[in-house]
């Protein structure tokens, strides 16, 4: 997929929808079910407002309210980067700076803007309308019901992405 002259450099998804949509409880399941059939999957969860990694008096918590700029912090098993910026990145370079080819899909949670792919989860009775254009449309999931309803998607979502993103 090509975005302002870039190309992604693995196949990335939006899913998307109103607060209180369902959306991360969708995306976990897809996520869980992607992984169980053996594919590698990063995530990006767009935050609308300005967020806390970090938890007052951590030590790297105290480094950034310090006055670093970018804070590192490593472990053997993980590493998380907090970070200034002047403005908020683009996806597509979230995406290319931080996940590598060895992965099969990036499922992104949020950022309605934008040309990505998306399936939406939209709920009538939140009194919004939907968000998606036709064009970027992969599905709408309608659903009023429970979380429960919701998930029972989940499959045939997933088996849309192996076969049109991921293979």
């Amino acid at each position: 997929m090509n975005v302002q002259g870039k190309e992604y450099i693995v196949p990335t998804v939006c899913i998307t929808g109103w607060s209180g949509s369902g959306k991360t409880a969708f995306i976990e399941s897809l996520i869980k079910n992607l992984v169980s059939k053996g594919y590698k999957i990063a995530a990006l969860k767009h935050n609308a407002y300005n967020f806390q990694m970090d938890k007052p008096g951590k030590d790297s918590y105290r480094h950034k309210d310090a006055g670093a700029s970018t804070v590192i912090i490593s472990s053997k098993n993980k590493v998380a980067v907090i970070k200034d910026t002047e403005k908020e990145e683009e996806v597509i370079d979230l995406v290319n700076d931080n996940v590598d080819k060895s992965f099969d899909l990036v499922l992104v949670e949020g950022f309605k803007a934008g040309n990505l792919p998306k399936v939406e989860i939209y709920r009538p009775n939140l009194n919004k309308g939907t968000i998606t254009n036709e064009i970027n449309l992969i599905s709408r999931i309608v659903n009023d019901k429970t979380i429960e309803d919701l998930l029972m998607h989940v499959d045939e979502i997933s088996e849309i992405l192996i076969k049109n993103y991921i293979l």
